[in-house]
């Protein structure tokens, strides 16, 4: 029998979990942010994404986005893609050759997301071979729901 998609984001929730530093500090922060990308994550259709990233030392691909209108708008953004076929397709026109299509759990996606400053947003393809429509999840939101969730742990804990 199949997991539903909340069964499988409970699972790598819990992986995330039981990944976290054992210092007191690190594992605090990772319990208040797991429900916080959960949350996210099952307001998107898919578990696992596929994003572009270096061969050599794993860093992911980023893109510059400008406004047309106003070019001081832009931001950096990691593409990911529910299919592989997509992401290859990508990596194949518009990439370096030392690029490779790797596929990431959705909760390590948007927790990593949170740690990468250089990054101000994930755009997330939903729909095989639909590369011009996306989901856009902005780091700086995930940021803040999460301080307010560390805001809560810490009064329920005084």
């Amino acid at each position: 029998m199949a997991l539903s998609h909340a069964q499988i984001l409970d699972q790598q929730t819990a992986q995330l979990l039981a990944n976290a530093p054992s210092d007191f500090a690190a594992k605090f922060a990772v319990q208040a942010i797991a429900p916080v990308l959960k949350t996210i994550a099952l307001e998107l259709r898919h578990t696992h994404y596929y994003i572009i990233q270096n061969q050599k030392n794993g860093s992911w691909a980023l893109s510059n986005l400008s406004h047309r209108q106003m070019p001081e708008l832009a931001k950096n953004v990691v593409y990911a893609y529910s299919d592989r076929n997509d992401a290859n397709t990508v990596r194949l026109k518009q990439m370096p050759q030392d690029t490779v299509c790797q596929g990431v759990d959705l909760i390590f996606l948007l927790f990593k997301l949170v740690s990468m400053k250089e990054v101000d947003s994930l755009i997330l393809f939903e729909q095989p071979t639909n590369t011009n429509q996306g989901t856009e999840i902005v780091r700086a939101e995930i940021e803040q729901l999460w301080q307010t969730q560390v805001q809560r742990m810490r009064q329920h804990l005084a």
